[in-house]
């Protein structure tokens, strides 16, 4: 799946997925809105609105450790559900 944006952070984000996806633009999106809230809230105001950590640290009342912190959760979330997405996708193709 190849995604188009001139978004540097969303750009960022999709090249440290860095697996070849089966995954759609609306699949991707349905597993960012099911992010626990906390790390949806971070990755959204990181990736999506470009904020730095020390403004979503402001913003969401939380130290900028803790901003980075979820924002790793988040990637390594997603990333780890894509990758069962693909094995699902590839097991049912398979049958």
């Amino acid at each position: 799946m190849v995604i188009s944006t001139d978004h540097d952070y969303t750009g960022q984000f999709l090249e440290q997925v860095d697996i070849e996806s089966n995954v759609s633009a609306k699949e991707l999106l349905a597993l960012v809105q099911s992010l626990p809230v906390v790390y949806r809230m971070v990755f959204n105001l990181y990736v999506f609105e470009g904020y730095q950590h020390k403004e979503i640290a402001r913003i969401l009342g939380i130290s900028e450790g803790t901003s980075k912190s979820n924002l790793f959760d988040a990637r390594k979330w997603l990333k780890q559900k894509i990758v069962a997405s693909d094995l699902t996708i590839r097991q049912t193709k398979c049958l």
